[in-house]
């Protein structure tokens, strides 16, 4: 491969639209990732709350939007669902 100047032209345009683009969607990536860590501590407060619970017998099935209400509402979506599990 030889770099000509229609070469570095090709790369450096190429460069330029993946910093626009980065720039472009800097704040949705980034909400993005907070989401995902959160329903990540979701996940593991669910699991958490099975292990502690599980002698009782109430657990909270571990789904996607199980989930992402833990990972969204924290302690208090815990609450809701395991109202909602009692209820149900």
């Amino acid at each position: 491969m030889s770099f000509d100047l229609k070469n570095i032209a090709v790369y450096l345009f190429g460069l330029f639209i993946l910093l626009l683009a980065l720039k472009l969607f800097k704040k949705p990536l980034i909400w993005a990732g907070r989401l995902l860590l959160s329903c990540a501590a979701g996940a593991l407060l669910i699991v958490v709350f099975n292990l502690i619970m599980g002698a009782a017998g109430v657990k909270i099935a571990l789904n996607p939007f199980n989930i992402l209400t833990t990972g969204v509402f924290g302690v208090p979506g815990i609450a809701v669902l395991w109202l909602l599990t009692v209820a149900v």
